[in-house]
């Protein structure tokens, strides 16, 4: 580990926050123009013809006798649930603001610490679970002069409960993910 370049690593992990960050902002402007769906496939193809692109000129790309029907079936539920984690936030952002969205795209990897202890086996460490009843009183407080919007089902509950979906449809593609990598079940 001698090759270590933090500088490097710090750059690139500022700019996938900003990216990631930004990201709810822009989808909201583009939404203006074309349906979340179309949205996401246009994202998806360009994803998939550069990844296409790099593997092919690396000579990676992967065999067809790597594919068992198992890690297929893995795949189709990894792009499900990304595709739907796509989908429903950007359709969440038709109701609510990008930050409300950022909040609750926060469930996404607590969620995934708690599948990983109750599924995977994994220890959840104090330093988890601190963040986990941090990240509940948080979400008390920020939607905490909105509970009666919330109770009501409107447009607000609606984009609220499209978004939470959308972060556990992430957990289906992180689930899936973590089970073609690590070559369990």
């Amino acid at each position: 580990m001698e090759n270590q370049r933090p500088l490097l690593g710090f750059s690139l992990a500022l700019l996938a926050a900003m990216t990631w960050g930004t990201l709810p902002i822009a989808v909201r402007q583009v939404l203006k123009f074309v349906d979340a769906p179309t949205l996401v496939w246009v994202r998806f193809t360009v994803a998939a013809a550069v990844l296409f692109v790099l593997l092919a000129l690396g000579g990676r790309l992967p065999k067809r006798r790597d594919f068992s029907w198992r890690s297929f079936r893995l795949l189709l539920l990894g792009v499900a649930g990304i595709s739907a984690n796509f989908v429903l936030i950007a359709q969440g952002l038709h109701y609510i603001s990008p930050t409300t969205t950022q909040v609750l795209w926060q469930i996404s990897p607590f969620t995934m610490i708690v599948v990983g202890v109750l599924v995977f086996k994994d220890r959840m460490t104090a330093a988890q679970k601190i963040g986990l009843v941090l990240l509940l009183a948080g979400l008390l407080m920020f939607f905490n002069d909105k509970f009666g919007e919330l109770s009501g089902l409107g447009a607000y509950a609606q984009g609220v409960l499209l978004c939470a979906a959308g972060s556990m449809a992430w957990v289906c593609y992180a689930v899936a993910q973590k089970l073609l990598c690590s070559g369990i079940m």
